[in-house]
């Protein structure tokens, strides 16, 4: 009895909790983060108080909870309206929308809690027919800025007479009826036909002059031959027959019908080795840079230009941030950059040498990631220091060592650079990979063959930004002092990287000078560049030509923008080098870092072409400029013991006192002179 009024009791009282557990439960709800919640009143109607986050109180039965989303969504407008010529367009605008929580309970009231569908429809077909039909067809074009400004104007006006916050209004979609749109591809087709007929007369007219020319120059040379006939004796006929060598040895590396090869261990028939590789002879080195590019199959810019929209944001981008310091330098400030920010991927350690891989996110792609594929994003490096060398805790001086072009990965570098700098001078290496090259090639590329002429311009800038990433992590490393160093394309690129760094750093560049532009149109590298693509790419697409006239008024200051062009196409790729690679157009570098700026020049450079381009003590008065009596790939062959000193010299200059495992002897530096040509 009484353990069965004992269980009575309980039940009771589960009975009653659960009771009082309903009825609590039904007096109580809860507002989300980022909603909002007004009361609707059965004697009273919707209360004028808007309920905040959390758990709220309410009578049961008499009060009901309205619950409202007041964040920021999103919603796509499309409207078919007239433009002031007559014209249907087809437009849509993707809104970003969000309730006022103070006119919720009148939102409620007047409209429902399907406010948005009864409202942004109707508000936004009569705006946009109001504001569109003030333009012409083609002024929605050209003026889509100041239509889209006045649309937002009156749309969010509108938006908040219903208690409704617009937060950014774009035009997403424009298109024209299928009448209008043919008429305007007939006139662009007939306009580039026009364009080209003129062309094609101006560059009749320069091939008159140019055979005029010529003409007075054969007289001209006939006189000079016999002259040096009777001073050089058999000089000049020795020269001839070395330029026919060379084209005979450039027919025979593209002919596949070739089952011989000539006696002896080079190509050039009649030439003796001691010939090619007496650094006194240059004239035959040139040859040597000649043949090298007929016998190997890389081409550059494989697809054309690229985007023009493209070329327009490097562009403006290159002039208004990245070619000036104190902007440059706003994109990776020092605390961006922190010890976790590198994220270190493999390390091993071999004989006497530790080797660290690294990667990071490129700034670049973190400022303008519609620029760059997926694979150029992420930034790689080998850290090469001493097996004993305490990473973050001892100091070391670090060269930060640049690909040249073609150069993938890090074996080459390692090989010749880095570990001879640890063995002989106690220098550590931080190896870049280059942005489409290795591990940063897009799949699709084949070797280095860039796709687009826009892929350089992305490089260059990437590198750029990579290394104040790398040289503010150097110094929470203590990996200091720095020098950047690099052969051919990537001693440009160290150039580059030189100009916006604002601390102590050295540089080495070898075989580069101030721009680039000659390597691309007269040098060697001219001859991997599909002209003929580009061309037709110039000639079918109006917003090239647009770009190019964009340029030449940008250089108007400069004396090659007065002469006569008689290939737009070359002269517009010319601009475009000069534009991104010529060390004038870039920030100077700071006075106290020029002294530490060296430049070991090839006097025989068939890639690099000097002549006509800025000597490099007018653009940086100051650095140090050496020549070699050599050509471009006899110099990488034959001279890397003497980039190796170089660097440990440029270190050296910088900081007097550095200790290096052996002191480099500070040699004599031949200045540039006034003939700024290639021998």
């Amino acid at each position: 009895m009484a353990s069965s009024r004992l269980f009575n009791s309980i039940g009771r009282i589960g009975i009653g909790l659960a009771i009082a557990g309903g009825i609590a439960n039904s007096m109580l709800f809860n507002v989300d983060g980022g909603h909002r919640a007004v009361i609707f009143d059965r004697f009273q109607g919707v209360k004028p108080d808007v309920i905040g986050e959390g758990t709220h109180f309410m009578i049961p039965w008499l009060h009901r909870p309205i619950i409202f989303d007041i964040r920021t969504r999103p919603r796509s407008v499309p409207s078919i309206t007239g433009t002031k010529d007559l014209q249907t367009i087809n437009i849509t605008l993707r809104i970003l929308y969000r309730p006022r929580a103070e006119f919720l309970p009148k939102i409620f009231s007047n409209l429902g809690l399907d406010y948005e569908e009864r409202v942004l429809p109707s508000i936004t077909n009569e705006v946009l027919k109001s504001v569109v039909a003030q333009f012409d067809a083609i002024e929605l074009i050209t003026q889509r800025t100041l239509i889209s400004q006045r649309v937002s104007e009156l749309l969010t006006e509108r938006a908040a007479q219903f208690g409704l916050l617009l937060d950014d209004i774009s035009i997403t979609h424009l298109s024209f009826g299928p009448e209008f749109t043919s008429a305007v591809e007939l006139k662009q087709v007939a306009q580039q036909d026009a364009e080209k007929q003129r062309f094609l007369v101006e560059k009749a007219e320069q091939s008159r002059q140019a055979n005029v020319i010529a003409a007075e120059g054969d007289a001209r040379a006939a006189d000079l031959i016999g002259k040096a006939l009777g001073e050089a004796g058999d000089g000049l006929i020795e020269l001839r027959r070395i330029e026919a060598a060379e084209d005979i040895a450039g027919q025979l590396a593209r002919s596949r019908n070739i089952v011989y090869l000539p006696h002896g261990p080079q190509m050039l028939l009649n030439i003796s080795a001691a010939d090619v590789i007496n650094p006194k002879k240059t004239i035959k080195i040139t040859s040597m840079d000649a043949l090298f590019r007929r016998i190997i199959t890389a081409q550059s810019f494989v697809r054309g230009w690229g985007n023009p929209l493209h070329l327009q944001e490097l562009c403006a981008n290159r002039r208004e941030k990245v070619a000036v310091r104190s902007e440059c330098l706003k994109l990776v400030p020092p605390e961006s950059i922190q010890e976790d920010t590198i994220e270190i991927t493999k390390q091993e350690t071999k004989g006497d040498r530790q080797y660290i891989n690294a990667k990071f996110r490129s700034p670049l792609a973190i400022h303008h990631p519609h620029l760059i594929p997926p694979e150029v994003a992420t930034a790689h490096f080998q850290l090469v220091l001493p097996r004993d060398h305490r990473l973050g805790i001892d100091s070391i001086p670090i060269g930060i060592c640049y690909p040249g072009t073609g150069d993938q990965g890090y074996s080459r570098r390692q090989l010749l650079t880095a570990n001879p700098l640890i063995k002989q001078y106690r220098i550590g290496s931080i190896i870049l990979e280059n942005p489409y090259y290795g591990l940063r090639k897009p799949q699709q590329q084949n070797r280095s063959s860039l796709f687009y002429v826009t892929d350089l311009l992305v490089m260059g800038g990437a590198l750029m930004l990579e290394t104040i990433a790398l040289l503010h992590w150097c110094q929470k490393m203590k990996l200091t002092p720095a020098v950047l160093h690099g052969f051919s394309l990537g001693g440009h690129m160290a150039s580059l990287a030189f100009t916006n760094w604002p601390g102590p750093l050295s540089l080495l560049s070898c075989a580069s000078w101030s721009t680039s532009s000659t390597a691309w149109c007269d040098g060697v590298l001219s001859r991997t560049i599909p002209w003929a693509l580009l061309k037709q790419q110039f000639y079918e697409n109006k917003a090239y030509q647009t770009f190019y006239e964009y340029l030449r008024e940008g250089n108007k200051s400069t004396n090659s923008s007065n002469l006569v062009v008689v290939d737009p196409v070359k002269d517009m790729m010319r601009l475009i080098m000069d534009e991104f690679t010529s060390l004038e157009k870039y920030s100077r570098p700071v006075e106290s870092n020029i002294p530490n700026a060296m430049f070991i020049v090839c006097t025989n450079d068939g890639y690099i072409l000097r002549n006509g381009t800025p000597d490099m003590n007018d653009v940086w008065p100051g650095c140090l400029v050496r020549f070699i009596p050599y050509g471009h790939i006899s110099a990488f062959l034959l001279n890397q013991s003497v980039f190796q000193h170089a660097v440990a010299e440029m270190l050296q200059r910088q900081q007097p006192n550095i200790k290096l495992k052996k002191n480099p002897v500070v040699s004599p530096v031949t200045m540039s002179t006034s003939t700024n040509t290639n021998t």
